[in-house]
């Protein structure tokens, strides 16, 4: 559409062009550059592509941009998306196994009740027979609430540490030693502790008692632990001073006043109490996440070998964007997955327990015995005296049984989470709104240059085949094609997009794209390059609407107008207005305006610039035909023929890749149902803004709900 007041309609259509057999032909472009070589990538078939269409059939994958951001491991997105996904998955794997955990830890901590289970692998499940009698479900999965608390930091923690430390550690393949690995695994362990040690204190507790008279809730075992005291002998009394030490009877009595006080303040204060085993925990947890991620990277890369990567790597149509760069490790299959984490969980539980079983003893020191603290030595000194070297491997099979599945559920849920992004199937599904399921790339273009040239401007209107001529641009190895679509994983392109259409349709928005020069941004080449400076062709909406400016800036662009007959498209037009006018969409996009809401935003914009400043459905419904009429007759006007082809897909290959100058691929020409790929696009992209206007909902909730239980509490127990 044309910047200038709407024209006449009714002009003549110029006949088709063909192009003549002498024109010069531009070169197909030649294949990228080599990538540096990486076994594990090559033998899962993560090689170079030579096109974008290597790695797919008749849909393409997007084809990463060349300035796309790679998001640094030391970046806070980096950290929140591992520290979420390690977290989740811990919670995970510990819900697999709660029943398992609590038998075990009843059997280490030498619970009287459940000594005559230990030894065998029917005692255990006689003791969860017994426990489920007493207090039911329930009752297995005493604790778990308090287990939850603590391991969705310490997944969080022991995750996001291991990525920064071995990101610091290893920065490179040369660096990637089994010595480093362990190191790196050890000390994401050591700092998780750190963090969440005295709610693991808590879990334990909870999971020893067994007293079935009374439910027994986190805070009565927070109060039991914190009142907790080792035998300390009572306070001199005034007179004992006075006759034993030959004190002042004033200073006798000021001084058992003070020892009175120095008991009762100590005897209130048992926060130390939440940290017994501390000592032994940090030594455990040296061996058990360092073997854990060292077993674990150890068994990913024998799986990867090239004699098993046939039958253990995911295939090439399960596998995101990002699986398939080509220095990326080739993600397993998930019961290779499975497999590496089961190892890395025996392994690691093999070498720490038997410091886990002194663990185990000290955190439950305050209701064994007389309370007395007791070190790491005297613990173990007991246990050897009490049972020999097999008291410290006292439950360790059923800790196997435990163990190795939750390490199994951790790791497998972890590597599948913390890289979320579009597959092919969501590709061929919703073709490129699939990006929309990727995260953000955050690539603020406003500072950008071109790093390739724009070559072909597809100047038709939307629902014209505007989805299959992109997957038409890049079959025919155009870097980057640009659609709709294309800004979906990095929503920061709408606010640009969002200056140029005021300024162009509504004489609004800033002059001059970085030096005020005056000229309107739309106008100003410097603005083009920043925002399309990674593309090298355009289609659909917005850029269409741009096409007089981008055909003036551009004068070696050739330009293709993709058209249709106008009933057949008023029909598809109509039925994508009844989602982009859907009112449901609009107020998403209001309680989620840094994501959806930009989205929405231009998309309401050039969806009433489409239907000539149509302001709801009915009157799109009146205003569209003309609207597509004054578009494509303006732009065979300020298009010069020699660089304008008119086109229809039911054509092929054949005129446009003349036109273009480039082989005729040997696919069939594709044909996309955009009716279907925009429906189920709007779908997804409602889904996506319903989970996270609910985030947000539940952050503000809980943000309110904290403190305002805690005032409540307080005021009820006063």
């Amino acid at each position: 559409m044309s910047a200038a007041a709407p024209q006449h309609a009714g002009s003549n259509v110029s006949p088709r062009r063909s192009v003549s057999p002498d024109q010069p032909r531009e070169m197909t472009p030649p294949p990228p550059p080599p990538q540096p070589h990486d076994d594990r990538a090559e033998s899962a078939g993560n090689k170079p592509a030579i096109c974008p269409s290597d790695h797919a059939s008749i849909v393409p994958l997007e084809k990463p941009s060349p300035d796309t951001k790679k998001i640094p491991k030391q970046s806070w997105e980096y950290a929140v998306r591992s520290g979420v996904a390690g977290g989740i998955a811990a919670c995970a794997a510990k819900t697999v196994v709660a029943p398992l955990d609590r038998v075990k830890i009843l059997f280490q901590a030498s619970n009287p009740r459940f000594q005559k289970y230990t030894g065998s692998w029917s005692g255990a499940l006689k003791a969860i027979s017994d426990i489920y009698r007493q207090d039911s479900v329930r009752g297995l999965f005493r604790g778990h609430s308090a287990t939850l608390l603590r391991i969705f930091p310490y997944g969080g923690i022991k995750f996001l540490a291991y990525e920064q430390i071995r990101g610091a550690m290893i920065r490179g393949k040369d660096q990637e030693t089994p010595v480093r690995r362990f190191m790196a695994g050890a000390l994401s362990g050591c700092a998780s502790v750190f963090a969440t040690y005295p709610l693991e204190v808590i879990r334990v507790r909870l999971a020893w008692e067994t007293k079935g008279t009374a439910r027994i809730t986190v805070r009565d075992i927070c109060r039991t632990i914190y009142n907790e005291h080792p035998r300390v002998p009572p306070p001199p009394s005034a007179a004992s001073l006075h006759s034993e030490a030959h004190l002042p009877k004033p200073a006798a009595e000021a001084i058992a006043a003070s020892s009175v006080a120095m008991n009762k303040v100590t005897l209130g204060t048992g926060l130390s109490n939440f940290f017994r085993g501390f000592t032994p925990t940090l030594w455990g947890m040296l061996p058990y996440a360092g073997m854990s991620f060292l077993t674990h990277d150890l068994a990913g890369d024998f799986m990867r070998q090239r004699r098993f990567a046939s039958y253990t790597v995911l295939p090439m149509s399960e596998r995101s964007q990002r699986q398939l760069a080509p220095n990326k490790p080739a993600p397993l299959r998930a019961w290779a997955e499975l497999i590496t984490g089961a190892l890395a969980g025996f392994v690691s539980q093999t070498a720490s327990y038997p410091l886990e079983v002194i663990r185990r003893r000290m955190q439950v020191g305050g209701v064994v015995g007389d309370g007395h603290r007791l070190t790491m030595v005297e613990v173990a000194r007991n246990i050897m005296r009490e049972s020999g070297y097999r008291g410290f491997f006292v439950g360790l099979g059923i800790g196997y049984v435990k163990v190795v599945p939750m390490a199994a559920t951790s790791f497998y849920v972890y590597e599948r989470m913390k890289d979320p992004m579009a597959t092919e199937a969501d590709f061929a599904r919703i073709g490129n709104y699939a990006r929309i399921l990727n995260p953000q790339q955050n690539i603020d273009r406003s500072r950008a240059t071109r790093t390739v040239p724009l070559q072909v401007l597809c100047l038709g209107y939307s629902r014209t085949g505007t989805l299959s001529m992109h997957r038409v641009l890049s079959l025919l190895g155009y870097p980057n094609p640009y659609h709709f679509s294309s800004m979906l994983d990095n929503v920061l392109e709408c606010d640009l997009w969002m200056q140029a259409l005021r300024a162009k349709f509504y004489g609004l928005g800033p002059t001059g794209h970085d030096d005020g020069d005056g000229v309107p941004i739309h106008e100003d080449k410097k603005f083009w390059d920043a925002l399309l400076g990674h593309v090298s062709a355009v289609t659909d909406s917005p850029a269409n609407l741009f096409g007089e400016d981008l055909v003036r800036l551009y004068p070696e662009a050739k330009v293709v107008l993709v058209d249709r007959s106008v009933d057949s498209w008023f029909e598809s037009w109509m039925a994508f207005c009844d989602n982009a006018y859907d009112p449901f969409i609009g107020l998403l996009g209001n309680l989620d305006p840094e994501f959806l809401g930009r989205i929405t935003g231009v998309g309401s914009c050039i969806t009433s610039i489409t239907a000539g400043f149509a302001g709801n459905k009915d009157e799109a419904r009146v205003r569209s035909k003309k609207a597509y009429r004054h578009h494509y007759r303006d732009v065979r006007e300020f298009v010069p023929k020699e660089r304008l082809l008119e086109f229809r897909l039911q054509e092929g290959w054949g005129p446009l890749c003349e036109f273009l100058g480039r082989e005729v691929p040997d696919v069939p020409f594709p044909h996309v149902n955009e009716k279907e790929s925009n429906r189920l696009a709007f779908e997804t992209i409602a889904k996506i803004g319903m989970k996270r206007v609910m985030k947000k909902a539940i952050m503000v909730l809980t943000l309110v709900a904290v403190p305002v239980g805690s005032w409540w509490y307080y005021v009820r127990r006063r």
